[in-house]
């Protein structure tokens, strides 16, 4: 279906800005430069009709990273990369609450729990001395000494709903909380709205061009042939699309940024009756998580399984049942795929990557965290390029 003369020139044509993702970092770009630039006009399209990538399909982790994930990033970036970047995850956190409030947010400080040997050993290889080190490492910016805890298993197995026969050990960490996805996303759009941004989902660019005259992007209707497309103009584009961008600046014929789409799995079961747990979860290295959504189980991750034949949902499942002897019978009632932004690194990208356009993508799987001041840092970043 083409589009209107009228969609045209009332709302895809003449804007000084254009936002490409209306996630979390494109909505916040978007408002941070109405807000900087009042008299913009400033326009967000994304191809999906919520999002697409992990804004409304996330889990709602609150957190800034799990022992084993930290050591993961300490053996990629080296100490100080790694620190920046959970200081980065921790402000993040704080701006984002500061923000909207916690009550908005559906925000609460539950603290989470890494849960070590659920797939068999006793997980003694985060020792007391090797999590003192690491405690010390991150105490710059937690603020905290105490900012992981080592849980016998037992001790917790009653308030945690634990099997502490299946699990080998617990470290706590009271810093992180959780959030309701669906309100968070309600906020920023909300924001952007009341700022006088103009948010169009549905809508696929296919191709921008830099020029002197700014910037010509290719608009599409997602689901239609691009001979059905139109050519618009902006001043200004910012590339907010997270995994997607490798393709959008690709078949613009524009280097290709390291960050590449991963599909990750989510469930959340039917009611569990009489089941609950306290704080969110994570394992092996952060490849898999789970909490509690009233007395729901959500589960998700698994990416790094290799195949076996099984269904990856019921080998979810599965874990979950070694885990908590409650959620053994428990069934999905809703299934999906969030799509993650990885690279070599979990370190984002934020650069210029041609005239008058500007990207901030590669969030790592930690959106919730570094959303908002990557976006609020794509905007400074933009405007000082002129």
């Amino acid at each position: 279906m083409h589009f209107s003369y009228w969609e045209v020139r009332g709302t895809l044509e003449a804007n000084d800005v254009v936002v490409v993702g209306s996630g979390i970092v494109g909505l916040t770009a978007a408002t941070a430069w109405k807000r900087a630039m009042p008299r913009a006009s400033v326009l967000v399209v994304d191809s999906d009709a919520f999002s697409g990538g992990g804004t409304t399909r996330n889990a709602g982790f609150a957190c800034f990273g799990s022992p084993s994930e930290l050591a993961a990033d300490r053996e990629v970036l080296g100490d100080a990369r790694a620190l920046e970047l959970v200081r980065m995850r921790v402000e993040g956190l704080k701006m984002l609450r500061n923000r909207f409030g916690d009550e908005a947010l559906g925000y609460v400080g539950c603290g989470s729990h890494e849960l070590l040997g659920v797939e068999g050993g006793s997980g003694d290889g985060w020792t007391a001395a090797r999590l003192d080190e690491l405690n010390g490492w991150v105490a710059p910016v937690t603020g905290s000494g105490r900012t992981f805890e080592r849980r016998a298993p037992r001790d917790v197995a009653r308030r945690l709903g634990l099997d502490a026969d299946r699990v080998g050990g617990v470290i706590a960490i009271p810093g992180e909380g959780a959030l309701e996805t669906d309100r968070l996303a309600a906020a920023l759009e909300g924001e952007a709205r009341a700022a006088g941004v103009k948010i169009v989902r549905g809508i696929r660019v296919a191709g921008l061009e830099p020029g002197a005259a700014g910037v010509r992007w290719h608009a599409h209707r997602s689901g239609t042939p691009t001979s059905e497309g139109t050519t618009c103009t902006a001043g200004t584009v910012l590339v907010a699309n997270n995994a997607f961008a490798g393709q959008l600046l690709g078949d613009s014929g524009l280097q290709v940024p390291d960050v590449a789409p991963v599909a990750n799995r989510v469930l959340v079961t039917h009611p569990l009756p009489g089941w609950t747990t306290e704080g969110t979860f994570h394992a092996e290295s952060g490849y898999l998580y789970a909490r509690a959504i009233g007395n729901r189980l959500l589960v998700g991750g698994g990416r790094h399984w290799v195949p076996d034949g099984r269904d990856h949902d019921a080998r979810l499942l599965e874990w979950a049942g070694r885990v908590w002897p409650g959620v053994r019978s428990a069934t999905p009632a809703y299934a999906w795929h969030g799509t993650l932004g990885i690279g070599a690194a979990r370190e984002p990208i934020l650069t210029t990557w041609a005239p008058g356009i500007h990207v901030a993508v590669r969030l790592g799987g930690m959106g919730v965290a570094i959303g908002t001041a990557l976006g609020e840092s794509l905007v400074h970043h933009a405007l000082a390029q002129g």
